[in-house]
C-alpha cells in the first residue's frame, strides 16, 4: 500500500481549494489577471462574508440577484442550481458562504495560498473560450512562477457530453477537445513551454475528467509535473483504447494523474480508471451520511442511488469542499487506500 507522500498531499490540498474557489462565481469579483487570491476574497466577501454563518440579508438579496441573472444568461429550465439546489435558496447561499469561509481561513493560514495571482480567466477571453455553459477554467501561479490550472466541474450544457463521454459514443467529447485547446493556447499565449516552470493542471468532477484527458492527450503533456482529479470520472474503453494508441508516452503520462476523492463521492467510480491505483486517494468527508461508503464501481453507485432518501445531502458528497474542514486542512488531516 503506497503512502501519500507530504509534498504531494500539500499540493493536492491546494489545488482543491482553489477548485473550491472557482465555484464562488469568481468573475463577480472583477478580477483582472495579476490580482492575488487574498484580493480575490476581500471583493466577495460582499456576497459570501459572515464569520458566524449567519444570513445576512442584505448580501444574500445581492447573491440572489447576480445567481438569478447568471442563470437566466446560461439558460437553464429546470430551477436548479449547479450544486443541485433552487437557485439562489438559502440552502444554496449557505453552502457557498461555507466555502468562503473555508478558503479565508486558508488564506489567513497559508501566506503562499494568499498570495497567488490569477490568469487566463476562460471568461474574460473572448468568444473562444467563454462558453459559461462548458469550458470555465483560469490558473493560478505561485511565487516561483509555477503554474496551476483550474477546471471547474459540470456547467449547465455539459451533461449531454458527459454521457457520450462515458458511454463511447466519442472517443473523446467536444468539452474534452476544447479543454485541452483552452490548455494549449494559454501555453503557447503565455510561453510557458519557454520557462523554466513547473505546471499541476487540476479539476473537480467534469473538470477532473478533463484534466485527466488534457495531460494524456495534449501537445504539451511534458510540461505537466501532476494531474489532480477531485471526484472525477473516469473514460470509455473506446476511449482508453484511442488514448493508448495515440502516443507512444501514454503509461507515462498516466503516472502524473493522481485522485483525491471525498469517501462517499459516486462520480469518481463512474467510466474506467486511468488513474493508476497506487495515486487513488481518499479522504473523510465533513458530510453525515447513512448512506454506505464502499462506493468504488458502477454497481456500487447503482446500490447507492437506492439508498438515497434526501437530494440535497446526497448532493453536498460531492461538493469541492466535501473533504474540507473550516479550516482550510483535509478531514481527519491524511487520506487512506480503499481495498478493492
Amino acid at each position: 500500500m503506497n503512502e501519500l507522500n507530504q509534498e504531494i498531499q500539500d499540493q493536492g490540498l491546494e489545488g482543491r481549494l482553489l477548485n473550491t474557489l472557482i465555484y464562488l462565481n469568481i468573475e463577480w469579483s472583477d478580477a483582472e489577471d495579476g490580482w492575488m487570491l487574498r484580493d480575490i476574497l476581500n471583493r466577495l466577501g460582499k456576497f459570501y462574508n459572515s464569520p458566524d454563518g449567519t444570513i445576512c440579508e442584505e448580501k444574500y438579496a445581492m447573491y440572489k440577484e447576480l445567481y438569478l441573472e447568471d442563470s437566466m444568461k446560461l439558460g437553464r429550465r429546470d430551477k436548479k442550481s449547479e450544486t443541485g439546489f433552487k437557485e439562489g435558496s438559502e440552502e444554496d447561499y449557505e453552502n457557498r458562504m461555507r466555502q468562503y469561509r473555508i478558503l479565508k481561513n486558508a488564506v489567513e493560514n497559508n501566506e503562499r495560498l494568499a498570495n497567488m495571482t490569477i490568469g487566463n480567466q476562460s471568461w474574460n477571453m473572448g468568444d473562444k473560450f467563454n462558453d459559461r455553459k462548458g469550458l470555465n477554467a483560469c490558473t493560478f501561479e505561485d511565487e516561483n512562477g509555477n503554474i496551476i490550472v483550474v477546471y471547474r466541474g459540470t456547467a449547465s450544457g455539459e451533461w449531454g457530453d458527459n454521457s457520450e463521454g462515458l458511454i463511447g459514443l466519442v472517443n473523446e467529447t467536444q468539452q474534452q477537445k476544447q479543454a485541452m485547446e483552452y490548455f494549449d493556447y494559454i501555453v503557447e499565449k503565455n510561453n510557458y513551454h519557454k520557462k523554466n516552470i513547473e505546471i499541476t493542471i487540476t479539476g473537480h468532477l467534469k473538470g477532473g475528467n478533463k484534466a485527466q484527458y488534457t495531460t494524456v492527450n495534449s501537445k504539451y503533456r511534458d510540461l505537466i509535473k501532476y494531474c489532480f482529479s477531485y471526484d472525477g470520472q473516469g473514460f470509455s474503453p473506446e476511449a482508453i483504447e484511442a488514448f493508448e494508441k495515440r502516443f507512444d508516452d501514454y503509461n507515462e503520462s498516466l503516472k502524473k494523474l493522481y485522485s483525491f476523492n471525498g469517501e462517499n463521492d459516486f462520480v469518481n467510480p463512474l467510466g474506467i480508471y486511468i488513474i493508476p491505483d497506487e495515486n487513488r486517494f481518499y479522504f473523510k468527508t465533513v458530510i453525515p451520511s447513512e448512506i454506505p461508503l464502499n462506493i468504488n464501481s458502477p454497481k456500487d453507485v447503482l446500490e447507492f442511488i437506492k439508498n438515497i432518501t434526501g437530494i440535497s445531502d446526497v448532493a453536498k458528497l460531492h461538493f469541492p469542499d466535501s473533504c474540507l474542514t473550516e479550516d482550510g486542512e483535509f478531514e481527519g488531516g491524511k487520506s487512506y487506500k480503499k481495498s478493492s
